[in-house]
C-alpha cells in the first residue's frame, strides 16, 4: 500500500470515529432535551384572555413578565401537568423569548363585539341567554362550532360570561380594531379609578381614530361623561327655593 493510500485511509478512520462520536453524545442526551430541540416551530397562534404572568421554567416558579390582555404568543408545546384537566403551555414571547404559562390563560383569537350581542348556555338560539354582551367589547374565542363561537370575556353585570356561546355574525376580528377597543377597555378602567383626566385624553384621542366604530364610541363616552358633568354641577348649586323655605320654617 502506498503512502498516499495510507493517508486516504487513517482520513476515513478519523472521520468514521468522529462521526460516531458525534452521534453517541447526541443520543445521550436526556429526553427532556431532546423534545426541547424538537419541538421549536410554533404550532398556533393564542392570545391572553386577560393580564397573566408567564415563567422562564414549566414548574412555574421564576417570573419572566407580563402578558398583556390580547397579547399575541406562539405556541410551541403543550405539556400535561399531575392536576386533571389543566395544562401549560410552552409560549415564544414576541421578542424571540421562550416562557412558560397556564393554557388556561390562552385563548385563540380576540374579537370586538359590533353589536349589543346574546350570549347563550349552548350554541343555539333555543337554550338559555345569560347575558347581553355590549357593543364594544373585547372578547376570546375558545373554540368554534358552525356560526357559533365559545367565548371568554369575564364579568358582565352579576354574570361571567367564561365559556359560552354567540352567534358569529356579531363580531369581527380585525387587529387594529382589537387594539384600538383595548384602548378603550384602559380608558374605562381609568374613569373606574377616579382618574378622569387620563380618561378623558384617552377617549379624546380614540375619538379622532379613523375606524369609525371606535370613533362613535369614544365620543359617545365622552358625550355621557359631559352630562354626567353638567348634572354633577347642577347638584351642586344652592337651591334659592329651598333657602326660602328653611327661612320661612
Amino acid at each position: 500500500m502506498s503512502i498516499e493510500s495510507k493517508d486516504k485511509y487513517l482520513s476515513n478512520i478519523i472521520l468514521f470515529l468522529l462521526f460516531f462520536l458525534f452521534i453517541f453524545f447526541v443520543c445521550k442526551k436526556k429526553p427532556d432535551e431532546q423534545s426541547t430541540l424538537g419541538n421549536d416551530i410554533i404550532i398556533e397562534k393564542k392570545f391572553a384572555k386577560y393580564r397573566a404572568k408567564v415563567f422562564a421554567d414549566k414548574s412555574l416558579k421564576n417570573s419572566l413578565t407580563v402578558l398583556e390582555k390580547a397579547e399575541e404568543v406562539g405556541l410551541l408545546e403543550e405539556l400535561e401537568t399531575s392536576k386533571k384537566e389543566e395544562s401549560i403551555a410552552r409560549i415564544r414571547l414576541a421578542d424571540g423569548k421562550e416562557a412558560y404559562v397556564e393554557f388556561k390563560h390562552l385563548a385563540n383569537m380576540p374579537v370586538v363585539f359590533i353589536e349589543n350581542t346574546k350570549a347563550f348556555n349552548r350554541p343555539t338560539i333555543s337554550s338559555k341567554i345569560v347575558e347581553t354582551i355590549p357593543k364594544g367589547t373585547l372578547g376570546f374565542i375558545l373554540e368554534q362550532n358552525g356560526g357559533w363561537s365559545k367565548i371568554y370575556i369575564g364579568k358582565i353585570n352579576e354574570n361571567w360570561i367564561t365559556r359560552h356561546w354567540v352567534e358569529t355574525i356579531y363580531y369581527k376580528t380585525d387587529n387594529n380594531l382589537v387594539f384600538e377597543i383595548r384602548e378603550y377597555e384602559n380608558a374605562l378602567n381609568l374613569l373606574v379609578e377616579n382618574k378622569i383626566d387620563e380618561a378623558k385624553e384617552k377617549l379624546e384621542d380614540l375619538s379622532n381614530s379613523e375606524t369609525e366604530f371606535v370613533s362613535q364610541i369614544a365620543k359617545q363616552k365622552l358625550q355621557n361623561l359631559k352630562v354626567s358633568d353638567v348634572d354633577s354641577q347642577e347638584q351642586n348649586i344652592p337651591s334659592e327655593n329651598t333657602e326660602n323655605n328653611e327661612q320661612i320654617k
